[in-house]
């Protein structure tokens, strides 16, 4: 009865979100997050909603008072050596720290949203030749919390080769709205990163935006609509590439056969760590060992 009940509350709060104001919320936290506090007040202000969400301040790079805004800090970088990067030849870093929802393999053209929802690849990409280079290949979601550090990194070493700005929609992306919101991630504003990489390939980085993160930013100036980089934006693995505001989630899809996740649903991953790798047959390939 219990679960019963639980199910029906997640449906009756999606129905709610359905017609409700979710941009200007966001724009109102937004702005409420931008507001400038006098050092004196920063501590005793930002210090207990720190506490309260969960945040770990001791590998802020700055101190509590150093940051103007509520907003900054929940952008803040870390000190250097919080996060080292996996250098494994081969090996595929986590971008984010969060928690992973789904990994899988690309059924066609559909991905696991949760059990027993799909959504389309080529409707999540928005891009008809980039979702059929991805079409059978690995993929994972992982779910940034509001205490996570919300900064986003290269998983590989490669290139960006475009960037894609698209959606209209701010829903909420806690498990309970996933379980229940069909298309969500193909819904919501996000920006689509393609990189290509020497040892995996093509690589698809999504960010996900929701209510109140309806401001993704990237390191490369990504503006609305797609825009193609030539030449293509040199990166190293572990390089930062975009930021969140408060929370959101983050979806790597890898090209057919070329590389492999390793993490299963629930694991709390950090930046830097690995999750996956190339194919062994890339591995030879690589090598110069052919097929």
């Amino acid at each position: 009865m219990q679960q019963h009940s639980s199910g029906w509350r997640e449906r009756a709060w999606v129905g709610f979100l359905s017609v409700a104001p979710l941009r200007a919320y966001t724009q109102l936290i937004r702005a409420l997050a931008d507001i400038s506090l006098p050092r004196a007040l920063r501590e005793p202000v930002f210090g207990p909603i720190a506490e309260r969400i969960g945040m770990n301040l001791g590998e802020a790079e700055l101190s509590l008072s150093d940051y103007d805004s509520f907003g900054e800090l929940f952008v803040r970088r870390l000190r250097d050596g919080q996060r080292p990067i996996d250098a494994t030849d081969g090996a595929l870093v986590s971008p984010v720290d969060g928690c992973v929802s789904i990994c899988g393999i690309a059924d066609g053209d559909s991905l696991v949203q949760a059990k027993g929802i799909d959504y389309s690849l080529a409707e999540l990409v928005d891009d008809a030749a980039l979702a059929e280079r991805l079409q059978g290949g690995a993929y994972t979601t992982i779910y940034l919390r509001p205490k996570d550090y919300h900064r986003i990194h290269t998983p590989v070493s490669g290139r960006i080769v475009s960037s894609r700005r698209v959606g209209a929609e701010l829903f909420p992306v806690q498990p309970s709205v996933v379980r229940n919101l069909r298309g969500l991630f193909a819904r919501n504003e996000r920006v689509v990163i393609e990189i290509e990489s020497d040892e995996v390939g093509v690589m698809a980085l999504i960010a996900v935006g929701a209510t109140a993160v309806g401001c993704i930013t990237t390191v490369f100036g990504a503006p609305d609509g797609y825009r193609r980089y030539d030449p293509p934006i040199e990166i190293e693995k572990g390089d930062e590439v975009a930021a969140f505001n408060l929370g959101s989630t983050v979806i790597l899809l890898c090209e057919r056969g070329r590389a492999a996740f390793d993490v299963t649903p629930l694991q709390e991953v950090r930046v830097g760590q690995v999750i996956g790798s190339a194919e062994p047959a890339m591995a030879r390939r690589r090598a110069g060992g052919g097929e």
